[in-house]
């Protein structure tokens, strides 16, 4: 598999639940040729009680935020309220799953700045 390294920075602004957001994003990433690659990050989760370093997966083609349960839990976040999302997977032929979840709010900060946005995410196990 053939394999080119790239790295660089860019400026960023984009629109979330009709909230403008701006920022810096560096890059460091691997292009492997014939292979699908996920972008991710990491960025400073600020939690009442402490400030911990957390990795991003970002799906611009998501139309929800999420976080793992576990992770909203022990950084406390605050709840505002709760969702029944349905979950639909390939190929399937039933009825999609239904559960439900917390919707908490949650800070992100840079890592390479002092950009902070606060968002609401789904908290799923």
């Amino acid at each position: 598999m053939a394999c080119q390294q790239h790295v660089g920075a860019t400026r960023f602004h984009t629109s979330v639940h009709n909230r403008s957001f701006s920022g810096d994003v560096r890059l460091n990433y691997r292009r492997y040729f014939d292979a699908i690659l996920l972008q991710t990050g990491k960025a400073w989760a600020i939690a009442p009680a402490k400030t911990v370093l957390v990795q991003l997966l970002l799906n611009t083609g998501s139309q929800r935020s999420f976080i793992r349960q576990d992770v909203a839990r022990d950084l406390n976040f605050l709840v505002q309220g709760t969702e029944r999302p349905s979950l639909f997977t390939f190929g399937q032929s039933k009825r999609p799953a239904t559960f439900t979840c917390e919707r908490v709010a949650l800070t992100l900060r840079s890592k390479h700045g002092s950009n902070e946005n606060t968002i609401e995410a789904l908290a799923i196990p």
